[in-house]
């Protein structure tokens, strides 16, 4: 039973590690030409010239904040990937260090996310009305990325 707790949270650090390699790698290394249409970032800003220039100037500090984050924390989440991947090669296997190392990365992924809801949240008192419905109308109609759809 412990060995499959084990291999539960293995796999579970393992999808978050994959999500969060996607997204801050799509961020940092954006191909010539994007696989899934426009970056967010561009499709966000084509629609927010519905808004009005303070509504706009909001959503632009958001996403240059969000970048940042990204940026800031993209070192630190390479080097404890590059630990792990070592780990995962050394015989024996150290499930104690893997554990250790897995859990590293998830930690500072949870430090972007929570970081990116903060620069939302606040950003959503300084917008109009008519900002934050605008907002509101993407959350309803922009699709999640390929292979996250639910089946």
């Amino acid at each position: 039973m412990r060995q499959w707790m084990k291999l539960g949270l293995l796999a579970s650090v393992a999808g978050n590690l994959f999500l969060g390699g996607l997204l801050v790698g799509s961020e940092l290394r954006r191909p010539s030409k994007p696989p899934f249409g426009p970056p967010p970032e561009m499709m966000l800003e084509r629609l927010a010239t519905r808004l009005s220039a303070a509504d706009q100037a909001v959503l632009q500090a958001v996403m240059a904040e969000v970048k940042a984050r990204f940026r800031a924390s993209h070192d630190t989440i390479e080097r404890a990937k590059a630990t792990t991947a070592d780990i995962l090669e050394q015989e024996p296997l150290d499930l104690d260090r893997l554990r250790q190392s897995v859990l590293e990365i998830d930690a500072q992924m949870q430090t972007v996310g929570k970081g990116v809801t903060g620069s939302l949240v606040a950003s959503a008192e300084k917008m109009s009305p008519e900002g934050r419905a605008f907002v509101a109308d993407l959350l309803r109609r922009v699709p999640p990325p390929p292979g996250m759809m639910p089946r």
